[in-house]
């Protein structure tokens, strides 16, 4: 089995060890250049190179993968196919030309949710099922012709942290089957459905974790989860910034709530009992873990006992 592995985060590293348990043992690994991170910046391996090297695996890091030094390594190991997961997009010189192919494994049931945030996605939709899909990489992102998936449900108690986790294990153990599968030669495909409405998976961004307290309740439900746990779903009381960590869908008792004309402006607090609810446009979402500014994850509950009474407040 003649294979080069690309891929960089604990994702793609859970697919490689997965690979190796199994007896898929990649001839090298390329995984994108260390970078400083932290308060510290110090470098720190790659997760996929920290295994590779581990493993006495040969590991290659290009800044740039057109670079000729890279190209003729490549060219001169001959790969008879290719891996990839987790990692960015590659130009047709490094994925075209291997007899049987370069494949990558995606975190949705293609041809749905294309793009590079597809856990994140299938959360914020509120799907209650997801998949993988191993497909032969062509010139357009995500497009190319499948040769296995497989399904996953989605319990309503997990967040993106969860489902990564699972689609990790899970899209390591496909990947041995499609690893299996290629260097048999058995490489009948299925063509990506066209014609049809799908949904896409963009890139996310902090900035797209704001929540908007003027939509419905089950709709910023899902949203906390696909933002959880990190970067986390933010909102603002005050000058304050909390991240939203964890919520439910339940409401304050009727006798809780003053009658009033109308409802509570969106964003509207009410603390009952140590507990706290923030009002959507529909009803009400319940806070139940939130990681104040500055501070650390906690109970909403805990986190009330130390606070200037917050009834009434609006969050922004």
């Amino acid at each position: 089995m003649r294979f080069v592995f690309y891929g960089t985060p604990d994702f793609a590293a859970v697919s490689l060890r997965i690979l190796i348990e199994q007896g898929c043992r990649p001839l090298a690994v390329v995984t994108s250049p260390d970078r400083a991170s932290g308060r510290g910046l110090r470098t720190a391996d790659t997760p996929v190179k920290a295994l590779a090297l581990e493993q006495g695996i040969p590991v290659w890091q290009p800044e740039n993968l057109l670079d000729p030094d890279f190209l003729n390594q490549l060219r001169t190991l001959n790969p008879d196919f290719q891996l990839v997961v987790a990692f960015r997009k590659l130009p047709p010189e490094v994925w075209d030309g291997f007899c049987y192919g370069t494949w990558n494994l995606h975190a949705s049931l293609l041809p749905d949710l294309r793009g590079a945030a597809p856990i994140h996605w299938a959360l914020r939709w509120g799907d209650t099922r997801t998949g993988l899909t191993v497909f032969r990489i062509n010139n357009r992102i995500d497009t190319g012709d499948m040769l296995c998936q497989e399904s996953l449900e989605i319990p309503i108690a997990w967040n993106a942290g969860d489902l990564h986790d699972a689609m990790a294990e899970a899209g390591g153990h496909l990947l041995v089957q499609a690893a299996r599968r290629i260097a048999s030669g058995d490489l009948q495909t299925v063509a990506q459905p066209t014609g049809q409405l799908l949904r896409s998976a963009p890139k996310i961004s902090k900035e797209d974790s704001v929540m908007d307290w003027t939509r419905p309740s089950e709709e910023l439900f899902h949203f906390v989860r696909a933002f959880a746990p990190a970067p986390g779903a933010r909102t603002v009381l005050g000058q304050r910034q909390w991240i939203v960590l964890q919520t439910a869908l339940t409401s304050p008792e009727p006798n809780d709530l003053e009658p009033t004309a109308s409802s509570p402006i969106p964003g509207t607090l009410k603390v009952v009992g140590g507990r706290c609810w923030a009002r959507a446009l529909d009803g009400w979402l319940e806070i139940l873990v939130i990681k104040p500014q500055n501070g650390k994850a906690m109970a909403m509950e805990a986190f009330l006992r130390g606070q200037a009474p917050l009834d009434g407040q609006v969050l922004g």
